[in-house]
C-alpha cells in the first residue's frame, strides 16, 4: 500500500493544535459531547466545535447520536497508537513514566 504523505501532514496538523491533542488525549479514554469537552479544556462551546470540525473533516473523530446528544469518539485505533507513542516518546525525554490509556 503506498504511503499517502497528504494524510500523515493533514494528521500532524491536526494534532500539532495543543487543544485539539487535548481533545483526541480526552476522547482516547471515552465518548465525549462538545459541552463537556468544551468545559474540561476551558473554552467555549463555539471555539471547542470549530477545533471539533477540523478532526472531523481529517476523519480523525467520528459522531454518533445519543438521545438528544452528539457524542464524539476517536474514529482510527492508528490515531491512538500515533498519539500514546507521541505521549510516550515525550515522557520517555522528560524523564517521566510511560501513558497508559
Amino acid at each position: 500500500m503506498p504511503f499517502d504523505i497528504e494524510k500523515a501532514a493533514a494528521l500532524l496538523r491536526a494534532l500539532g493544535n495543543p487543544v485539539r491533542l487535548q481533545i483526541v488525549l480526552m476522547l482516547m479514554n471515552e465518548d465525549l459531547d462538545v459541552n463537556t469537552i468544551a468545559t474540561r479544556i476551558g473554552l467555549g462551546q463555539s471555539p471547542t466545535s470549530q477545533h471539533l470540525r477540523i478532526l472531523r473533516d481529517g476523519q480523525f473523530v467520528i459522531t454518533t447520536r445519543s438521545a438528544q446528544r452528539v457524542l464524539y469518539a476517536v474514529q482510527d485505533p492508528a490515531v491512538v497508537r500515533f498519539v500514546e507513542t507521541a505521549v510516550q516518546t515525550v515522557d520517555s525525554a522528560a524523564g517521566h513514566r510511560p501513558f497508559h490509556s
